[in-house]
Order: C-alpha cells, then structure tokens, then sequence
C-alpha cells in the first residue's frame, strides 16, 4: 500500500502550527507525493522523500500567480454566488487590487534576486507593470453585481423543483444525487452542464484533463449538493476561508481520482460530495470516511 499526498495537502500542512511534525509523520509513513499534472500529460508521477523540502523550504516566488488566481477566482464565485452579502462590491474588488499589489511586489523582489543583467531585469519589471495595470483594469471592469444578480435569477428557477427542506437531498442515493439535482434545470443550462460535464467523462482519458473534476466538485457545491453554512455565516474573511476549505476539498477528490484506489477523509461532507462525483464521472475511486471516538 502507498500513501499519497499532493500540493494541496503541501499548503495546507505549511499554513498550520506544527509543520514540522507534519513533514515528519509523512517521512515515517514513507508517503509519495503526487508531483502536479499537466493538462496535455496524464500520466502519474509519485515521488518519495519529498515531505521535508516541500513543507520545511521557503516556498517559491513561481507558486504565488496561480494562488492569487484562484483565491480571487473564488472571491468572484463566492460574491456572485450570493454568500458575500456582508461584502460591498467596491469592497471586495479593492481587496483583490491591493493583493494583486503585493502579489506584484514579491514578483519583482524575485527578479531582484535572481536576475544578473540589469537591462533583462529592468525589461521584466516594465512588463510586470504593465501586467499589473492590466489586471487592476479587468477587476475593476467585472460587473460583479450583474453577475450575482443572473446566478440569483437562475437559482430561483432551480429552487422551484427542489424539496423545501434541502435536507432531503442527503437522502438521495449517492449514483442519482447529481442527475437529481440536474433534473432541477432549464434545458438551456442543463445542455451546457451536460456539455461541460458529460455522464462517465472520466472514462474516458480526454476527459480526465486539470481541473474538470474538482471543477465539477464546486459546481454541485454552489448548487447545493453539500451544504455548510459557514460560507455564508460570520465576516467576510470568515466566509471566505470556509469556501476556499470547500474549493480545496474537490481538488483533494480530483486528485484521489487520479491515483488513489481509496480517498480518505475525515470531513464527512468530503466523503458524500467525492461519492456523488464518482459515480456520475465513473470514477473507480473508492471512499473511506474516517471517525475518531475522542473517547479513545
């Protein structure tokens, strides 16, 4: 039996108390780690004795673009989902400007450090400027409000064939809960689900490309399938941290598609969410739901 664990599981263990412990547990276990795919090579490469460079060395400047993508990428999501209603627009837009600053900032202390030719150097800073008002454009340019006012509209046609009660879609058999939950759709955003998200895409292997199946993760989530009122309860900062934990689970399932004969998880709603997904992508992943007795 192998142990795996990938990049998410990395950020997650380097943003807790006792990182260190962490790296040593998944060293003794003698864990793999799942080195990132590609999206145009699916092959599985897993690599041992990694723990202690991954979660104890100072993290590369390379990584900090993609998380800013995806944190504001959430942000976008979050807000027109409806659940940042604590939040202004203006808010929200002008927190993402000021990360993209200080995302900006430590590109250039990089360059700094790591490049010797000046004219190169200063070639890349002017382009990082130029990036940089770009991007504080398009945040600025997004009708956010327009876009949470869409989901809304759709969401309450949705909300017309769903129980009252949306407790009793945990009673739905895990192999129809997706289906189910499609049937609740107009035909127009029904065929593009249907487009997007095909019944068994991960039979097929152009179907098992970067993001697809924790894409299809958060889909189901915004729509209900798994629900935890903790993204749309408390502060902003609160909420936001409780969607990106929720973001972060469907890629945990994605990649315990792509390598695992079993995904383990402790988060029961984990568990029901990478079941539903399973079976409607035809994934052979089984799902284990751990429970401690604290008594013990």
């Amino acid at each position: 039996m192998v142990f795996v664990y990938s990049s998410v599981h990395v950020d997650e263990c380097r943003a807790a108390k006792h990182v260190a412990k962490f790296a040593q547990v998944l060293e003794e276990l003698s864990f793999h780690f799942l080195e990132p795919v590609e999206t145009s090579d699916q092959k599985i490469v897993l690599s041992p004795g990694k723990a202690r460079e991954l979660l104890l060395e100072p993290e590369g400047a390379a990584q900090i673009p993609e998380l800013f993508f995806w944190d504001n990428s959430l942000k976008f999501l979050h807000f027109s989902r409806g659940w940042l209603d604590c939040t202004q627009e203006r808010t929200l837009k002008d927190g993402m400007i000021a990360d993209a600053t200080k995302m900006w900032q430590t590109l250039q202390i990089y360059v700094d450090q790591n490049f010797l030719r000046k004219d190169f150097e200063n070639l890349i800073k002017q382009y990082l400027v130029e990036k940089k008002f770009e991007l504080e454009k398009a945040i600025n340019d997004e009708p956010f409000e327009d876009s949470r006012e869409q989901f809304v509209k759709h969401l309450d046609l949705i909300a017309k064939n769903l129980p009252k009660n949306l407790a009793q879609l945990d009673e739905i058999p895990d192999e129809l809960a997706v289906e189910n939950l499609l049937a609740c759709f107009d035909d127009q955003h029904k065929n593009v689900f249907q487009e997007k998200f095909p019944k068994d895409f991960w039979r097929q292997p152009q179907g098992r490309e970067v993001g697809k199946l924790s894409g299809l993760a958060l889909t189901m989530f915004l729509y209900g399938l798994v629900r935890k009122g903790r993204v749309k309860s408390g502060d902003a900062e609160r909420r936001m941290k409780y969607f990106r934990a929720q973001f972060r689970d469907g890629l945990h399932i994605e990649n315990a598609a792509r390598c695992a004969a079993v995904f383990v998880t402790l988060d029961k709603g984990a568990a029901r969410l990478a079941r539903c997904l399973y079976s409607y992508a035809g994934v052979q992943t089984g799902v284990v739901h751990l429970k401690i007795d604290s008594a013990n």
